[in-house]
């Protein structure tokens, strides 16, 4: 398969997957896609997705807010969008 314009390409290291609540709840592969799907989504007044950093700082932020604050491993977070 190919990308088609417009789409995104996401890659993450477990540092945002295993951003953690408690010693079992994990951010996991869910709560990164959530992240992801509601920081991607195009702007129903201006019809303009929001840029690739902006995106990036957004699952950062919902990752480090579900782990109380602070994240305890490394994190890479690449993104790639087809014009």
């Amino acid at each position: 398969d190919t990308l088609a314009p417009g789409d995104l390409l996401a890659m993450v290291t477990d540092g945002i997957t295993e951003a953690r609540k408690s010693r079992r709840e994990f951010f996991g592969f869910d709560g990164f896609t959530n992240a992801l799907q509601i920081a991607t989504s195009v702007s129903r007044e201006t019809g303009v997705a929001p840029s690739l950093d902006n995106v990036a700082a957004f699952v950062v932020a919902e990752a480090k807010e579900y782990a109380g604050g602070k994240l305890h491993d490394d994190v890479c977070l690449l993104l790639a969008r087809r014009a």
